[in-house]
């Protein structure tokens, strides 16, 4: 297996750079549909364009569809599919298991990758998905080489890693930090890169004392190229890097380095690595790749394009500097370099002239005007390497650096025979001329063999270098070279087209599966899903009771807990109550995680609340009654609906959709198997990364960490002031809470009325005396005593930090600017 270097571009000018740079193929965005708002919109004849040009040199072409669909959106999507689709993509790369089985069945003949945004880290989940003939899964970045070789021993589908570019703190597909905080959807492209803001951290109502930075969950750049070897013996199929947003020079200059590594690793060097952190770095680790390491990921002091570390500097001076240079390559004149420790004391400039103080040592001058805001024990980092930029363009323009196809020519030329000339290339394409006449013997001078080869090696031009040529002469044939000239000019652009030609696609009818076929099995009682966190609160049950309040719309009771030693009394105390209860399962599975699910069986709880695909794979199995959880992101009633047949008894929808869109979702369903979250404090990142380890300990991990996140309180302060509450989970994960309360039951009588009769109330950390306050007036709203008015008047003034409709309210969806 040949693995694959796979490049993101956003236009013409990048796609050049990928092409030349080595990749084997590349992605960019569906025009209008994907997951990066703020990345170039292409139209339809740009993105034939850059496929043309791709397909000539042997490249393939993936288009993102990678954001979840709103149900009112499927006439729009399929005019895409059909636009897309006779393009000739070599793939779709998609998130929404609605759109994954509309594509399966709507352009059959178009290969499918699961995104990173589907959040696919174990084989379960592959298992899950296995009808939708999804032929390549992108893994989660968090996925360990050691993960990776569990999940390549039990699925043989194509795997995607990322290998290069920015890390998401937060598992891709279970953000809504940008929703929370802004109106803004990961899982439709409009991310805010809320993980590189500067946060206050508060412990145990106290702030942070430390030495580390602000800026504690946006981790450094990834930087796999040490991983490749462990990886491609691993059988990983797609090398990615990301980047979408980046320029032409990060992409050709991390395309040339992965190609070299992958393909020609006795070329590689450490100069490409030096090209990788000057074109664009936050600084480099290698992720998730060997593993969990909280004190690595995140560095805390910056969040921004760095560079690469050069050296330290020595002393300050009116318009010079000393450095002591760590870097193997010196300095040069015109590279844009910066002095910093912490963001917030940053400053840079160009480098004007550069004296040499001894093999390590340099003095740096800038010009007049630049002024070192600097002090000694700085570091020294380069920003701007215009070497960098001129070696990634001359790979575009430079004929001699630019991507070559190798062709093999093979000519027969006899006497009183048809001319015959045969093109091929290495991936199998052939293409033949046989002349319409005989060839006529020479009367005086013969064509010969070095005649030819003067003709046929002239491909300068073209994107063709010569490989092989095969000759065969008889006779003294006579060829006018004009004529040869025509017939290499000519099938040369035949060979072009030959490359380029795709077989017409394959476009279904599909009206079956885009009219929704509503039904409505409601009884018309509604019924409350409260979700608890700390075993304490089941208190607050047992004292609404002995006041004589009637918990019957309570049908279920789940339980989230830290520590799964609660469990088990928890249980017995909600049955007590003649209640029913449910175990949530963790946000994520990777490999070697089924402890919980063992947990979960042998206590033996009335339900089980499930929150990703590999749950879903294990429990279906089992007589357990299922619960969709939010993470699903089941957003229209295609994704509604295969969840549902897949076993779920009942779906939690997606914390994506605002209240017209849950409208238009309940009409096409049946919406008495689907749940609303009335009441909620947001989740937002949900982080492999652990910031209870690594602002509260030196450990690396869980296994030497102490365990701070059992002794202390955290919350997390934004730059606006908004108060998110920090939470661990039983495999340590993170999740931020945030502090202000959600509550958009102005929504609820409406919902009703369509047919949606379950309704899901969370706990926080409340006290028990407000949270039951708040069960009780959930419990009056549904007997109808109270309204909505009245109802969120006493959240207001219950509520610390007050209440909102949240993302629920939004009229419109936000857009992002795109960029110029």
């Amino acid at each position: 297996m040949t693995p694959e270097v796979l490049a993101p571009i956003n236009d013409m000018q990048t796609a050049l750079a990928a092409i030349h740079g080595g990749a084997d193929a590349m992605y960019l965005g569906m025009p209008g549909f994907n997951a990066r708002g703020r990345a170039k919109d292409l139209s339809f004849m740009q993105v034939k364009e850059i496929i043309n040009i791709a397909h000539l040199y042997g490249v393939k072409v993936f288009l993102a569809f990678n954001i979840v669909v709103f149900q009112n959106e499927w006439p729009k999507v399929e005019v895409l599919i059909k636009k897309a689709s006779e393009l000739s993509p070599d793939a779709f790369i998609v998130q929404d298991l609605g759109l994954a089985r509309l594509l399966q069945n709507m352009a059959p003949g178009i290969p499918v990758h699961a995104s990173t945004q589907m959040t696919v880290t174990h084989h379960f989940a592959m298992d899950l998905l296995a009808d939708l003939n999804i032929k390549r899964y992108v893994l989660g970045r968090e996925n360990s080489l050691e993960e990776i070789k569990i999940i390549r021993e039990h699925n043989q589908s194509e795997l995607e890693v990322f290998v290069h570019g920015a890390l998401c703190v937060a598992y891709s597909g279970q953000c809504f930090t940008s929703e929370s905080m802004g109106g803004r959807s990961a899982n439709r492209g409009q991310c805010a890169q809320s993980c590189r803001l500067p946060y206050e951290l508060i412990i145990d109502q106290n702030p942070y004392q430390g030495d580390k930075g602000p800026y504690m969950v946006s981790p450094q750049d990834l930087l796999g190229i040490d991983q490749v070897e462990a990886l491609q013996a691993l059988n990983v199929n797609s090398f990615k890097i990301e980047g979408r947003l980046k320029d032409a020079t990060y992409i050709g200059t991390a395309a040339q380095a992965y190609a070299t590594k992958i393909h020609r690793p006795e070329q590689y060097s450490g100069d490409l690595t030096h090209g990788l952190k000057r074109s664009y770095s936050r600084g480099f680790y290698n992720g998730w790749l060997e593993g969990v390491n909280h004190q690595k990921l995140v560095q805390g002091d910056f969040s921004h394009h760095r560079g690469e570390k050069a050296g330290v500097i020595r002393s300050v001076h009116k318009n010079h500097i000393q450095v002591e240079w760590h870097l193997d390559t010196p300095p040069q004149k015109g590279m844009g370099v910066m002095c910093a420790k912490t963001q917030a004391k940053e400053w840079g400039a160009r480098i004007y002239d550069i004296k040499i103080l001894s093999p390590s040592t340099y003095t740096i001058t800038f010009s007049q005007k630049d002024r070192p805001q600097t002090k000694v024990g700085d570091y020294l980092f380069i920003t701007d390497d215009p070497m960098v930029d001129k070696l990634q363009k001359a790979q575009v323009i430079d004929k001699n650096k630019q991507r070559r196809i190798p062709i093999t020519w093979s000519i027969t030329a006899r006497s009183n025979t048809p001319l015959f000339i045969e093109l091929k290339d290495q991936q199998g394409h052939t293409l033949q001329y046989l002349g319409d006449q005989n060839i006529v013997p020479a009367t005086q001078r013969a064509t010969t063999e070095e005649d030819i080869k003067k003709e046929f090696n002239k491909l300068g031009g073209s994107v063709y270098q010569l490989h092989t040529l095969n000759i065969s002469l008889n006779d003294k044939p006579y060829l006018p070279a004009r004529d040869l000239k025509k017939i290499r000019q000519q099938m040369i652009q035949d060979f072009n087209d030959l490359r380029m030609a795709r077989e017409p696609q394959e476009i279904n009818t599909v009206n079956h599966l885009l009219t929704p076929h509503p039904k409505n099995e409601s009884d018309g009682q509604q019924k409350l899903h409260l979700l608890l966190r700390h075993a304490r609160q089941i208190q607050v049950l047992a004292q609404l009771k002995a006041k004589g309040i009637d918990l019957s719309p309570i049908v279920l009771v789940s339980l989230d807990f830290e520590f799964g030693k609660d469990y088990k009394e928890a249980i017995t105390a909600v049955r007590a109550l003649g209640l029913k209860v449910a175990i949530a399962t963790t946000r994520i599975l990777k490999p070697g995680e089924l402890h919980h699910f063992k947990l979960i069986e042998r206590l033996a709880p009335d339900a089980v609340l499930v929150r990703n695909l590999g749950a879903l794979q294990y429990f279906r199995k089992t007589e357990f009654t299922l619960w969709g959880d939010f993470g699903l992101n089941a957003t229209n009633h295609l994704s509604v609906n295969y969840l549902l047949e897949k076993g779920l008894d009942k779906l939690c929808l997606s914390y994506d959709l605002n209240h017209t869109q849950i409208d238009d979702l309940l009409k096409a369903i049946d919406p008495s198997r689907v749940e609303i979250t009335l009441h909620q404090y947001m989740p937002e990142f949900h982080m492999e990364h652990c910031v209870f380890a690594a602002y509260l300990s030196k450990g690396q991990s869980f296994r030497d960490c102490g365990r701070p996140c059992e002794k202390h309180e955290v919350q997390l302060i934004d730059p606006y002031k908004g108060v998110h509450i920090l939470k661990a989970d039983a495999e340590c994960r993170n999740t931020l809470f945030k502090e202000k309360a959600h509550a958009p039951v102005q929504y609820w009588q409406t919902w009703k009325e369509i047919g949606a009769q379950n309704w899901r109330v969370e706990a926080l950390d409340e006290k028990n005396n407000e949270l039951m306050q708040k069960v009780e007036l959930y419990l009056e709203f549904f007997a109808g005593h109270i309204d909505h008015q009245s109802i969120t008047k006493k959240f207001d003034v219950l509520e610390s930090y007050g209440v909102c409709s949240g993302q629920v309210g939004k009229s419109s969806e936000y857009h992002s600017r795109p960029q110029a």
